[in-house]
């Protein structure tokens, strides 16, 4: 691509554009399609993001300008937000306890797979042509027919007497969406920053890096299929306390390793904390809302993940200037290691005040 628009002023700087146009759209637009799929219902609004994933990200096989490359970025990046952000909704209202817990494991589980096989599947397209890789988005729209042929219709939310909707619990979708922010915002400086602590031990072959940074979503799978077990033994709090922790334990390898396998063992770790937050995640925030608002909390639900997912790379460029590379993993690290102390106190406190509540009972 960066060859076939060579003579078109700061490519380079438009091809970083496009690469975050899309986080943008998300953020900006989220919040909407929850409303939305409240007031129009669930499958006609995932019909319309869906249709807008396919149409914004093959819109690239065509197009001949830099411009509308770039405004195909934006088309795609509001499909996925309604896209996300009715799945979660739909997940929250097709199972309940355990069940849900389970699902959202396998969705997580199959959306890190399915990560690598299109990252994998694209780089082989992209040898072929430029425009090969943009040929994968087209799968949203068989996505879209099975969806259709096997989501029955949920019915429109309810309202109050009075015609009013149900209110949003802004605490809980803060209080959520924060440790969402903070997943990302943490998480994100792997797939920015790991490559050059790679080079620096030494580490030149683009394919040895890439096996590293999957090996953080093939461990993650592992918790993600398993997520149910987790969610029976552990409080929502509980496993987001761990998480962080593990996350601490992972960038402390990485900021302080002298070889590849340290750096290994460090996106390992990553990759099991990672695998179980994000479903965490959502099965709590679906499990305490009220099913007529929960539209409305997917929708900040994913504008905090993708928020968090722009502005971890700031977060990282901004240490970059008075730290060096490790530096940056031991300063998140010791981040993420605060943020599960505190988790973890939290957790202790709430199990204490239930067992009480429990004994009074």
């Amino acid at each position: 691509m960066a060859v076939h628009f060579a003579n078109v002023p700061e490519v380079e700087a438009l091809l970083g554009l496009m690469l975050s146009l899309p986080s943008v759209a998300i953020i900006l637009s989220a919040a909407l399609f929850g409303v939305m799929a409240e007031r129009f219902g669930r499958m006609p609004m995932l019909m319309i993001a869906l249709s807008l994933y396919a149409m914004g990200g093959a819109s690239g096989l065509f197009a001949d300008t830099m411009t509308s490359i770039l405004i195909g970025r934006i088309v795609l990046g509001v499909g996925v937000a309604g896209t996300m952000t009715i799945a979660m909704m739909l997940a929250g209202e097709l199972w309940n306890g355990p069940a849900r817990m389970k699902f959202m494991g396998k969705q997580s589980a199959t959306m890190s797979l399915g990560g690598v096989v299109f990252i994998t599947f694209g780089g082989f397209l992209a040898e072929i042509s430029w425009r090969g890789a943009f040929a994968l988005y087209l799968l949203a729209l068989p996505v879209a027919v099975l969806a259709l042929m096997y989501i029955k219709p949920q019915p429109k939310p309810h309202k109050r007497a009075g015609g009013q909707k149900v209110p949003l619990d802004w605490g809980v979708c803060l209080k959520i969406g924060a440790l969402g922010f903070m997943t990302m915002a943490i998480f994100y400086v792997i797939p920015v920053r790991l490559p050059f602590v790679l080079a620096d031990i030494g580490v030149t072959s683009t394919a040895v890096s890439g096996m590293i940074l999957a090996s953080v979503t093939l461990s993650g799978v592992l918790t993600s299929m398993n997520f149910q077990r987790i969610g029976r033994a552990l409080s929502p709090i509980a496993i987001y306390a761990v998480c962080f922790g593990l996350f601490a334990i992972g960038y402390g390898l990485i900021g302080t390793a002298t070889t590849v396998f340290q750096i290994v063992i460090g996106t390992l770790t990553t990759g099991l904390a990672l695998g179980a937050i994000m479903p965490n995640q959502n099965s709590w925030l679906m499990s305490v809302i009220a099913p007529e608002a929960r539209g409305r909390a997917a929708g900040l639900m994913t504008t905090f993940v993708f928020l968090g997912q722009f502005c971890g790379p700031m977060f990282a460029g901004l240490l970059g200037m008075f730290l060096s590379l490790k530096g940056i993993f031991i300063a998140f690290a010791l981040v993420a290691a605060s943020i599960s102390a505190l988790l973890f106190f939290v957790a202790r406190i709430s199990a204490g005040n239930a067992a009480a509540s429990a004994d009074r009972v």
